[in-house]
């Protein structure tokens, strides 16, 4: 039989069994000293000719339906992740049952795609009518949202009697309450966080991913694996209809429209816009002095303001203080980031370097050095000021009580409770995002500002040094297909996702020798024995003495994976400690 190893392997392994074992359970396996879990992908009778014994046979049933391995496979090779590793991730619970097969339906005229634009309010309604119409068909549907906050929200406000919540922190027993029901036939809504995308559902009808372009969408840990993407790839095996919903839609959903998927916009009417020159504004503990004024008549009266401080800027970027010029990259057009170490200008995707003079490249002007003050430092000035206290509210934060009516977070404070009843929205520091080291830099900025709008603030206020830079306009003047046009020109050019997709080839250690050479060799590997383009190495010190040297790798989609997935195979890549591969990084 052979065997995918719950471990870094790219191939599987072959065992014998005295006894008749079923595709689809788990098995526990010899591998060299130690013994593995692993899952059994395919059964066959013969002389077992020198291959080791089975130590053990871990389920009585398969424990996913037969359809899930076909969809493991889908994930494992657009992830390059090894497939017995995939597998674990979409079943990593012990205590539950067995699921079954799924019976799956093939009838592609009884299923529609849709990219569905409008506020959360109109989208509330829109996904209520939908849902109602798939219940009385008996199907079951699983709304995906970014957060748990978001879960606890849409499950109450869409208030249907067969309704079961699924993220990670769910209690033991109300898992297993959640998978009985999808085993189960008949209607149900299911909503929950990034795992949901994972779930088996017996007769599944739609698929909602609600702000469908948001970074919570994504796993924290490798695979990175965006829930959008994976219900897209599910879609390939069950049929099912998909809905992909928003604000302002990703550029991946985007390009979906040219595929065939229907647009429905729903009706919107944005808030206002006021956008904030910091050249020319006095600041007062890092706002201007207008903004700062406004938080002050908020706390009077009672009312409650929140401050966004995107914590994205992990790198310093240079800035013309006379003509706004940003260095970038010559081949990558991101900014350059400003390193002190030697006092040089790099890019983080190619290692392009240049030397650092005070004096600006275009103008002559004098650059000045824009970093992310840290959200502790921001909430100390602001108190100070104030002489109220302020609440800070990031990604790390436990407790689930407001203290405060002035707010100072990153994106996570993006969520029903937190933003109900706001009268006044900042945007600190807009140029945070817009200028990090990233191609997708603009349509970050861009979603920033929609996900903060997507909440109906009665104002929202946008603190930049570069008023007149386009991307502010097309919120203003809701032309984001025209941005989405010449983004996707621009992306196609310079092989970026998501037409080309991307790879993070990094080695870690403490000899920067060593490293070196063996960089050096998989970019010849790569260069030489397949069309993909290896960019670098960028060195970074990841602490303990030790540093990092990666690669970017660019190609085509699916192409790139192909080929990495046969670097993979011979061993020519091997990831295992001190190396890693990492398709379509969240950051380089």
């Amino acid at each position: 039989m052979d065997v995918a190893i719950e471990r870094p392997l790219f191939y599987c392994l072959s065992y014998f069994s005295p006894r008749k074992v079923d595709v689809g359970l788990r098995v526990k396996v010899p591998v060299g000293k130690s013994v593995s879990k692993g899952w059994v992908l395919s059964a066959r009778k013969g002389e077992p000719s020198g291959l080791k014994t089975i130590k053990e046979i871990i389920d009585d049933v398969p424990p996913l339906p037969s359809s899930f391995l076909a969809f493991a496979r889908l994930l494992s090779f657009e992830y390059c992740y090894p497939l017995g590793m995939t597998l674990k991730l979409l079943f990593p619970y012990n205590h539950l049952p067995s699921f079954g097969e799924l019976g799956l339906r093939y009838a592609e005229s009884d299923v529609f795609n849709k990219v569905v634009v409008g506020l959360r309010e109109s989208r509330f309604a829109f996904y209520k009518d939908i849902i109602s119409e798939f219940f009385k068909r008996g199907e079951k549907v699983l709304l995906v949202v970014p957060q748990v906050e978001d879960v606890e929200d849409w499950a109450s406000r869409l208030s249907f009697e067969e309704t079961y919540l699924w993220f990670s922190e769910m209690k033991r027993g109300e898992r297993k309450k959640a998978w009985e029901a999808a085993r189960r036939e008949g209607k149900a809504l299911f909503v929950g966080t990034s795992s949901l995308a994972f779930l088996p559902v017996r007769d599944l009808g739609l698929v909602i991913v609600d702000d469908e372009g948001s970074p919570y969408l994504r796993r924290l840990s490798p695979p990175y694996i965006h829930s959008r993407e994976a219900v897209l790839l599910r879609r390939r095996i069950e049929s099912f209809s998909v809905i992909l919903g928003g604000l302002f839609p990703s550029l991946e959903a985007y390009v979906k429209l040219s595929e065939g998927w229907e647009l429905e916009e729903l009706p919107y009417k944005p808030p206002k816009l006021v956008v904030v020159d910091l050249r020319r504004s006095k600041k007062k503990a890092l706002l201007s002095l207008s903004v700062f004024n406004k938080v002050k008549a908020n706390l009077r009266n009672k009312r409650k303001s929140v401050l966004l401080l995107n914590r994205k800027a992990y790198a310093s970027y240079l800035k013309c203080g006379e003509c706004g010029y940003v260095p970038k990259c010559p081949n990558c057009d991101v900014p350059l980031s400003f390193h002190r170490d030697g006092n040089k200008l790099r890019c983080s995707y190619c290692g392009y370097e240049k030397p650092f003079f005070d004096k600006c490249f275009n103008c002559g002007g004098i650059f000045f050095k824009v970093g992310s003050p840290g959200i502790e430092q921001a909430k100390l000035l602001l108190e100070e000021k104030l002489g109220e206290s302020v609440e800070v509210w990031d990604a790390e934060k436990k407790e689930d009580k407001e203290v405060s009516l002035v707010i100072l977070g990153t994106q996570a404070v993006l969520q029903p409770k937190l933003m109900k009843d706001v009268s006044l929205a900042c945007i600190v520091l807009a140029d945070i995002s817009l200028y990090v080291p990233s191609y997708r830099g603009e349509e970050d900025t861009l979603r920033l500002i929609y996900s903060v709008a997507d909440f109906s603030p009665k104002e929202i206020f946008i603190q930049t040094y570069v008023p007149e830079h386009p991307v502010f306009k097309v919120f203003v003047e809701g032309s984001w297909k025209r941005f989405f046009q010449e983004e996707l020109k621009k992306r196609e050019e310079l092989r970026y996702p998501p037409l080309y997709s991307m790879a993070l080839v990094s080695v870690e250690g403490k000899k920067e020798v060593s490293l070196r050479k063996r960089i050096k060799y998989i970019k010849e590997q790569i260069e030489e024995g397949s069309s993909l383009e290896a960019l670098g190495p960028i060195k970074k010190f990841v602490g303990g003495g030790k540093i990092s040297l990666s690669l970017v790798i660019k190609g085509k989609k699916g192409k790139l994976q192909e080929e990495l997935w046969k670097f993979l195979e011979d061993g020519k890549i091997k990831v295992s400690d001190g190396l890693s591969l990492v398709i379509d990084p969240v950051e380089v």
